[in-house]
Formats: C-alpha cells, sequence, structure tokens
C-alpha cells in the first residue's frame, strides 16, 4: 500500500524527523521509479540531536549508491536508529557479478562516465565524519552493507565547517 501512495505522489511520513523523511520519500519515488523495493526503518525521537544537514548528506548519498547499484526486482534495506547519543544508519543491498565495493580508503570511486561523479560516498564520509562518526562498508555475501554513525550534534561556535557534496 504504501508503494501505491508514494507512486500516486501522495505525500506519507517515513520519518518523524521532517529532513529524513523528506529524502526518505524522494529516494522511495526513485526506487520505484526503477523497480526496486525500498524497505524503510526508522526508530528516531521526534526531535533527533543530531545535524540535520549532515543526517540528510549521509542518508542520500548513501541510498543513491545502493539505488544506481541495484537492478528490477532488487531489495534494498535501510535503518535509522538512535541509541546512547548516536544515529545509526545502515543500508543493505545486492552485489551483482563484476560490481566494485569501494575499498575504505579509495577515493572518488565511481562507476559512471565523465566527471563530478564518485563525490557521493566521500561526501558521506566527511559528513559523518565531522559529526564525530564514520562510514563503513563492508560485503555480507552477496549483499553489500553501508553503516554511518553520528554523534549528537556539539553546541560549539568553533564547530570546524566541512564542505561535503549532495
Amino acid at each position: 500500500e504504501l508503494r501505491e501512495r508514494v507512486a500516486a505522489g501522495e505525500r506519507v511520513e517515513l520519518s518523524s524527523d521532517p529532513y529524513l523523511n523528506a529524502v526518505l520519500y524522494d529516494k522511495s519515488k526513485a526506487a520505484h521509479q526503477r523497480q526496486i523495493k525500498l524497505v524503510c526503518q526508522t526508530f528516531l525521537p521526534e526531535n533527533v540531536d543530531v545535524d540535520p544537514l549532515a543526517l540528510v548528506c549521509v542518508v542520500a548519498n548513501l541510498l543513491d549508491n545502493a539505488l544506481e547499484a541495484g537492478r528490477p526486482g532488487d531489495e534494498v534495506e535501510f535503518s535509522c536508529t538512535y541509541k546512547a547519543g548516536l544515529v545509526v544508519v545502515q543500508i543493505t543491498n545486492p552485489i551483482h557479478p563484476g560490481a566494485h565495493v569501494p575499498e575504505q580508503t579509495e577515493r572518488g570511486f565511481t562507476t559512471k562516465r565523465g566527471s563530478g561523479h564518485g563525490l557521493g560516498l566521500e561526501s558521506a564520509r566527511r559528513a559523518a565524519s565531522a559529526n564525530g562518526g564514520s562510514v563503513v562498508l563492508k560485503e555480507k555475501g552477496d549483499r553489500v552493507v553501508a553503516t554511518a554513525v553520528l554523534q549528537r550534534t556539539q553546541k560549539s561556535e568553533d564547530a570546524e565547517r566541512t564542505e561535503v557534496y549532495f
């Protein structure tokens, strides 16, 4: 039923966080267009205490990567939880034969032609790092799991500005 509502352009609430909800709605529409099943589970308090721009950057870029790697009929799983001051985002998608999962130190990896690609994973890593966290990719059988962790927002006027690409 939810897929039909998203496909019809109807607004749905996928998260209590309005920024995350907007991204998940957009990515749900993209998944539907690609004939990929996107399963979303979010367990966040109503006013989650993390930088919303960082969370949106991480989620949007990692979901873009998962959906772009997908094929019709695939299933991409998304979860976002909040525990002990940490937001944990986990995205799981199939690995198809011949696909490459970038190493943790590999920057700018892309399977697309032309310039201006390969920035999503690096942007997600920078956003997580700027918020005391990280992004890790691991192969688990025929699936890849992207796990991102962000810490609670630190209220500081001395916060370092980090450039991210969205």
